[in-house]
């Protein structure tokens, strides 16, 4: 089963940015989505795509890449959150709100990701947040033809969320944390046939 893995942003508009680490959202999941391929490489039914975004065509061009070319079952697309108040924290997964198959594959996520990084749950009592279209990440999440998922499971703005999210992805537990997850969703897909 294909699982592309997006990798949040792009070179030219990287996102988030922490000063503290020089790190930018964009370096921090290309680095995550190439240990979650590696940690997938070889597994005998599922096969990891990284899929990168450009500025043009942007987000409108993701989605035909994605329906078009990629045409994978699952979609994990890896964000981090950045708020102006250094105080704001916790994981958020978000899916589209009308897809209760999509909102299933995020409480798995969100599941894995609070476990690791013991974040705040967000969405609150392990229930991940759904979208509209026009909520952030709402059109990727509306318009991709697979299951598809966005992944924020720390603050780059919070400095304790943000040492903790650099060691997570240093030592290698953040991309097996996501493996796990993609690993149950694709169990469960399997299941659901």
């Amino acid at each position: 089963m294909k699982v592309a893995i997006v990798v949040g942003h792009c070179q030219r508009s990287q996102g988030a940015h922490n000063p503290r680490y020089d790190q930018s959202e964009y370096n921090f999941n290309v680095a995550l989505a190439n240990q979650i391929h590696a940690l997938l490489a070889d597994h005998p039914t599922i096969r990891p795509e990284i899929v990168y975004r450009k500025l043009n065509p942007g987000i409108r061009g993701l989605v035909r890449k994605l329906n078009y070319l990629v045409r994978p079952k699952l979609i994990v697309s890896l964000h981090l959150n950045s708020f102006g108040n250094p105080q704001a924290n916790g994981t958020e997964v978000l899916h589209w709100h009308r897809s209760k198959r999509s909102k299933e594959f995020a409480m798995i996520f969100e599941r894995h990701l609070t476990g690791l990084l013991r974040t705040r749950d967000r969405s609150g009592a392990a229930h991940a947040k759904g979208v509209s279209e026009e909520d952030r990440g709402g059109y990727v999440l509306r318009y991709t033809k697979a299951w598809c998922v966005l992944c924020e499971p720390f603050f780059l703005s919070n400095p304790v969320e943000a040492k903790k999210g650099m060691e997570s992805l240093d030592d290698g537990t953040l991309s097996q944390a996501y493996t796990d997850a993609i690993k149950e969703s694709v169990r469960y897909l399997g299941a659901k046939r």
